[in-house]
């Protein structure tokens, strides 16, 4: 099961906002699709991407998996993926 936390699906809300700000609420609507298509397919192989290189997620061991601009942060417990939150890359200087 794909479990978000709140930093996470605010983040979300935030990046499909900026899009539809911009001018094009359709594409804000199908990113935002895409991004938790993307996150739900985590499930599949939630160990397919490393630990995160960033320090502050390192040390607790989290995982970032790239999708286009942006790095979804997660940790796998048990059974389950909860996903810590979505960062643009260029914020995590990786």
């Amino acid at each position: 099961m794909i479990i978000y936390q709140k930093l996470a699906t605010h983040s979300i809300s935030v990046i499909v906002y900026f899009i539809e700000k911009q001018g094009f609420p359709q594409n804000a609507i199908n990113y935002e699709a895409r991004l938790y298509e993307f996150s739900e397919g985590l499930q599949n192989f939630p160990e397919k991407y490393q630990i995160c290189r960033f320090e502050k997620y390192m040390k607790k061991g989290y995982r970032c998996a790239p999708f286009e601009n942006y790095i979804f942060v997660y940790r796998i417990q048990v059974k389950d993926i909860i996903v810590i939150n979505v960062v643009h890359s260029k914020r995590l200087n990786i």
